[in-house]
């Protein structure tokens, strides 16, 4: 077998406002936007210079932090590069987020600025006395008393001339939260020039082109959604179908009247799709190929899909830390139980998780990998970033904490992950960040939470409880005080009442006693 490698790619050191823009400064005219509302190119970029304009009269500056709290929408598109436009930094917050997430993230970013959705402005409200940092709040959507307007911002500035100093390979663009390997969620820290090769990389792979028209069904707020959902049908002068969440038969109505070419899906949706009984009767004719990412997903189910509607389906995959697309497999050689072959650029390899020695050809150990899409680091976590780069021959490589092998052809295949994080429907979960809540709870003594294995979720959250001599409790319990306090992806969906918790003498939890512990009850089932 040969080893299949992508061409090497040019990767401008500009901002990502510059290189998104010298593409449609050409298509005033085309519509970048057709659903929910009606936008041009032209409109679109008038709209995010007005805001960018207004953001500096406000003193919003250079590296400031800004939180973008919004569901999927022309607005959360705009904000967003009015914000990059300026030289600060989006702060993704999802729509689903809580008080005490919202709070967490707010602080350890040390936002000053939030823009938010009027229907999510009540949860910041209730935890304004708690972020100290916080500046100024604009509001999308219906007008509140003494906040400040987005609509109306852009109302009444007129674009000006900016002169922003941006140093795309240092200066910051976003800076998502995710739990990374282990712990709480973290700032992953990713610049103009990371998010700009991304895009490169990933419309060069799956050949996307302005004559495209793209249904964007994943989350904004998630990387996945972000990079090739929103920015690249920017790039590459697309026209943009904008879903706020998931409903099938709205799905497949929108293909049929947009004449929709792809679409980047998330497990969750492809096994709605193939389990929806009237899928057949929608033309979707006009999709050149759909693309499962952030999760991993049975190839039973891709390969159902396939070959219900005759789509092209392609398995690729990434991590926030790397903007977040690695791999994926070319049009030319799809092997669906594979994740693919890295992009133009990228680089991989298997060593042995403990001695960091490289393994061979397909032997199973810890994927590493490098490319112009690997962040920068953790926000203000130097520990936790020294720990998460290896050093190999002189050169830095990115642990991903996934365990796999490479076939001789160079496609990647995941088996496992060393990192803590549990998967739900594509959200990443941390272990620590529910245990931190569970014990606020007056019955619990000890707990530990784990990924469950789940056909339709990847995994759901299990909570193993010790309980307080003389206190009782119940799973309702436990599950309802988690309900109360964070995003429902995060909720735990199944508690088990044990009698201790396996730990190793320096007190951290055996996690992989208890995930072998369920996956043996599943094969016993």
């Amino acid at each position: 077998m040969v080893l299949l490698e992508r061409p090497p790619l040019f990767y401008p050191e500009i901002s990502l406002t510059e290189f998104l823009k010298k593409r449609s400064d050409k298509l005033f005219d085309k519509y970048a936007i057709v659903h929910p509302m009606k936008l041009t190119y032209g409109d679109f970029w008038e709209r995010v210079d007005k805001l960018a304009t207004a953001l500096v009269d406000l003193k919003v500056k250079n590296g400031d932090r800004v939180c973008l709290f919004e569901w999927s929408s022309p607005e959360f598109e705009i904000a967003f590069n009015a914000v990059i436009k300026i030289g600060a930094i989006i702060v993704p917050l999802s729509p689903m987020s809580k008080e005490m997430e919202t709070e967490y993230i707010v602080n350890d970013s040390s936002a000053e600025t939030m823009i938010v959705r009027d229907k999510l402005y009540p949860i910041v409200r209730k935890v304004l006395t708690k972020i100290p940092s916080m500046k100024r709040i604009i509001v999308i959507g219906r007008r509140i008393p003494n906040i400040l307007s987005l609509d109306q911002l852009m109302n009444e500035y007129q674009p000006k001339p900016l002169t922003v100093d941006i140093n795309p390979k240092e200066d910051l663009c976003v800076l998502p939260y995710t739990s990374g390997t282990t712990g709480l969620p973290k700032g992953v820290m990713l610049t103009h020039y990371n998010i700009l090769s991304n895009i490169l990389q990933a419309s060069t792979a799956f050949q996307v082109h302005k004559n495209d028209t793209s249904l964007n069904v994943t989350p904004f707020s998630h990387i996945f959604g972000m990079t090739v959902g929103m920015i690249m049908p920017l790039y590459i002068g697309a026209t943009q179908v904008i879903m706020k969440e998931f409903h099938r038969e709205e799905f497949c109505k929108l293909i049929e009247k947009y004449k929709v070419t792809y679409a980047f899906l998330v497990p969750p949706i492809f096994i709605a799709l193939v389990g929806y009984s009237d899928l057949l009767k929608h033309d979707l004719s006009s999709l050149r190929f759909v693309a499962n990412g952030a999760a991993p997903i049975s190839p039973e189910v891709l390969k159902r899909f396939q070959k219900l509607t005759g789509v092209t389906v392609y398995h690729q995959w990434g991590l926030t830390e790397a903007s977040p697309v690695v791999a994926g497999n070319p049009w030319y050689k799809i092997k669906v139980e594979f994740q693919g072959i890295p992009l133009s650029d990228t680089e991989h390899k298997v060593i042995d998780p403990e001695t960091c020695k490289e393994l061979p050809i397909g032997e199973s150990g810890e994927l590493v990998i490098k490319g112009p899409q690997v962040m920068k680091g953790y926000w203000n976590r130097p520990t936790e970033t020294k720990e998460v780069f290896v050093t190999i021959n002189g050169e830095k490589w990115l642990r991903t904490g996934d365990i796999a092998k490479i076939d001789e052809e160079g496609y990647e295949y995941i088996l496992d992950r060393r990192k803590e994080i549990i998967k739900y429907k594509g959200f990443s979960v941390s272990p620590v960040e529910l245990e931190k809540l569970l014990f606020t709870h007056p019955a619990v003594a000890d707990c530990a939470v784990i990924g469950k294995p789940d056909f339709y979720a990847g995994e759901i959250p299990k909570a193993f409880v010790v309980t307080k001599p003389r206190i009782k409790s119940t799973s309702k319990e436990i599950i309802d005080l988690v309900k109360n306090n964070i995003a429902d992806y995060k909720w735990i969906r199944e508690v088990e009442f044990i009698d201790s918790i396996p730990r190793m003498q320096s007190g951290k939890i055996l996690r992989r006693v208890l995930m072998e512990k369920e996956r043996n009850r599943l094969l016993n089932f």
